[in-house]
């Protein structure tokens, strides 16, 4: 048989850590089914145990991971923040004319949460990166109207719109590696 090509999710991974047991015994043999980047990848090829962990492609695989963890905890850790500040960022919401602005806020922060945490775990990240994609812009259109401002409150909005677009570029990186 030939070997696998299947690349492990951190999540893979750390299945297969815990299970190792099972599997460490010479001539046992694995039969892969794993989602990697976003997207399923199924074998019906195995390999030995001991060949496992050569299936990761080393420094490129890590800065895939280090990356969405980077973006996906961007987005948790803003979202989980917006619960602490709810007031006033419902106020912010409103005056933008926003109708239903706290349930807006609530459900726009829960869904920061969900898919950050689906992309840090690298779990349908193509998936994720786009819905964050359509999130960051409808929330930067929405509360960043620099055209509206003037002075430092115009400078920091364009400059929130510029890291805003950074971003947005990181998510794009991040759906190319899952396809």
């Amino acid at each position: 048989m030939k070997p696998c090509r299947c690349y492990p999710s951190p999540a893979a991974c750390a299945s297969i850590i815990l299970n190792w047991g099972e599997f460490a015994q010479p001539g046992v043999t694995v039969h892969c089914i794993f989602v990697s980047f976003g997207r399923a990848l199924r074998s019906t090829e195995s390999r030995d145990a001991g060949e496992w962990f050569d299936m990761q492609d080393g420094p490129a695989f890590v800065m895939l991971a280090v990356g969405r963890l980077l973006l996906g905890g961007l987005y948790v850790a803003g979202g989980i923040h917006h619960f602490f500040v709810i007031v006033p960022l419902t106020e912010a919401i409103e005056t933008r004319g926003v109708p239903f602005a706290k349930w807006v806020l609530v459900l726009g922060s829960i869904f920061q949460i969900v898919v950050g945490i689906l992309l840090m775990l690298g779990l349908f990240v193509a998936a994720a990166a786009f819905g964050l994609i359509i999130f960051t812009l409808a929330a930067t259109v929405m509360l960043l109207n620099f055209w509206d401002m003037q002075g430092t409150a115009r400078d920091s909005a364009i400059n929130t719109w510029k890291t805003n677009m950074a971003i947005i570029g990181g998510l794009l990186i991040a759906a190319a590696g899952a396809m």
